[in-house]
């Protein structure tokens, strides 16, 4: 999904998130990118230590190939085209049929879009094609081979209560106008070091969030049964933690096509 489409209610086990096109901000803002790349690293930083609030704890940042900004390129700074009879021509490559003759590009043999060899330049300068650029995609240079992937971790002694929803399989087949979240805290009253937990309930209505503001104390061994309304839409509940807002449990609310015997009496 979008970053920004980020939210308090995804609950999701794994999530990929795609972050944008650099190449296309690029391509088409120029100079004016360097604007909206500055921001990057800011957003980046707040979005992954929102992941970390939401309960995961490890995050692996990556992207595909970087570029050069050079400012405006004109022909000088461009690789020429290759003598011989070229199959195809893009700014990091040349493709031919047959092999080219005194080439002081890289050569690779092997079929590729219907072509027999492959021609990368040595620098991090285009070839020449059509249109005016202010970067550079280079042929075997760091910033095309080199992709980059950071791992984040997030290490805690988590000595809090556990706590979790105790009837989810009822929630997926509600009946009726009306359904019942039970919250049942782990362990036992003589468990000195995790002796209450305070915990939140969270309605959601696709990413809207539509209920959440009571606060309950749990205390170990001990079962809190919470009422709601079945309004419009609801579709998910969430069970966070107050203090910090991680996210403990969740689970789909889904309404059941059967008849709530309750109104046939």
């Amino acid at each position: 999904m979008p970053l920004n489409m980020l939210n308090d209610g995804v609950t999701a086990n794994r999530l990929v998130l795609n972050y944008g096109d650099i190449d296309e901000v690029g391509e088409k803002k120029q100079l004016g990118a360097l604007k909206d790349i500055t921001n990057y690293e800011p957003e980046l930083r707040e979005k992954i230590a929102y992941l970390f609030r939401l309960g995961y704890n490890k995050i692996v940042l990556t992207t595909d190939h970087g570029f050069v900004l050079t400012g405006l390129l004109d022909e000088a700074d461009k690789e020429p085209r290759p003598n011989g009879n070229v199959q195809k021509l893009e700014e990091r490559y040349v493709l031919t049929e047959e092999p080219l003759k005194a080439s002081s590009l890289i050569e690779k043999a092997g079929r590729y879009f219907n072509s027999n060899y492959q021609y990368y330049a040595k620098t991090d300068k285009p070839f020449k094609t059509t249109g005016r650029y202010g970067y550079s995609h280079g042929g075997f240079t760091p910033q095309e081979c080199i992709i980059p992937a950071y791992e984040l971790n997030i290490e805690t002694n988590n000595m809090a209560l556990g706590v979790m929803i105790s009837n989810k399989k009822e929630l997926k087949a509600v009946t009726g106008n009306y359904f019942t979240v039970k919250l049942l805290a782990e362990g036992c009253e003589s468990d000195l070091f995790c002796n209450e937990r305070k915990v939140k309930l969270l309605l959601y209505a696709g990413t809207k969030r539509v209920s959440g503001n009571q606060i309950y104390s749990m205390k170990p061994g001990e079962t809190v049964h919470v009422e709601f309304e079945m309004t419009k839409g609801i579709d998910k509940v969430v069970l966070v933690d107050m203090e910090t807002s991680v996210q403990i449990d969740s689970c789909s609310i889904i309404k059941s096509a059967s008849r709530d015997l309750d109104d046939l009496l």
